[in-house]
This record gives C-alpha cells, sequence and structure tokens, in this order.
C-alpha cells in the first residue's frame, strides 16, 4: 500500500482510502491474471511499453520510441485503442502521442476519472511484471 500512495502522491491525489483499496485490489488482480510470457530483465528497470506494435522506452516521465524490443525486457502491452479512449476520458486531446495520456494522467484529482481509465485500459493489458516491480519502476520513473 506505500508504494501506492507514492504513486498517487506523485499526482497530487487525495482519495477516500476505501476508493484507493478498490483500485489496489483491482490492479493487483488484473497484473496477476493478465501476464505475458515475454522474458523478464530482472537486472534493469528500464519499462517498456508496447502499443499494438510500437514500441516504447519510459525515460524519466517520457516515452520514447525505439524500434525493437529487448530480449528481455520489463514489458506493459495495451492497445492503441484503450489509450485513445483513455485520453478522451482524461480530457485530453487525441495527437497520437503516449506521452499527451501521461501528463493528462498527472492532472487528474478525482479518483473516479482514475477508475474510468483503469477499467478502459484492462480490456487490453497485459504485463510480464508484479504490481510490487511495476510500481518500484514508475515511483523511480
Amino acid at each position: 500500500m506505500n508504494q501506492m500512495k507514492q504513486i498517487l502522491a506523485k499526482f497530487n491525489l487525495l482519495v477516500n482510502p476505501l476508493k484507493l483499496f478498490t483500485l489496489y485490489r483491482q490492479f493487483d488482480k488484473l497484473i496477476k491474471e493478465q501476464q505475458n510470457s515475454y522474458p523478464q530483465d530482472k537486472q534493469s528497470n528500464d519499462l517498456f511499453l508496447k502499443v499494438d506494435q510500437v514500441i516504447y522506452h519510459l525515460k524519466r516521465k517520457k516515452c520514447y520510441q525505439v524500434e525493437n524490443l529487448p530480449n528481455k525486457a520489463n514489458l506493459v502491452s495495451v492497445s492503441k485503442q484503450s489509450i485513445d479512449h483513455a485520453l478522451v476520458i482524461c480530457g485530453g486531446k487525441n495527437d497520437g502521442d503516449i506521452n499527451t495520456l501521461l501528463q493528462e494522467i498527472r492532472k487528474i484529482k478525482d479518483i473516479e476519472v482514475y477508475q474510468q481509465i483503469f477499467d478502459v485500459l484492462s480490456e487490453n493489458f497485459s504485463t510480464n511484471l508484479s504490481m510490487k516491480q511495476l510500481f518500484s519502476m514508475l515511483v523511480s520513473k
């Protein structure tokens, strides 16, 4: 729960503890149920995002497109359609840039909006990380 507080503190979010706990449990369940089989890089804190067939490397709060995924990588996969829908929920313009979504998410103050984004992104989500690993990587970015 401490890692969740660190993530939400980065977004300056004040929430009802019950809603926070519910979202936390949903996210934990999602990660456990939707694991992908891509080989994980246990030596690195680098996080890669695969949006359909486009690969991004998350560094310093920004996503940078890369040509290829390393043979081993810490990977989160989502669909472009989910990203676009999440942008609409955030109120951001859909310019096709994943960084726009990251910027809009940082502005959100309402846990209900996070719940809506979670619901949309969870439709086509997979990762090869545990929740603890993912949160620690996100907090360090």
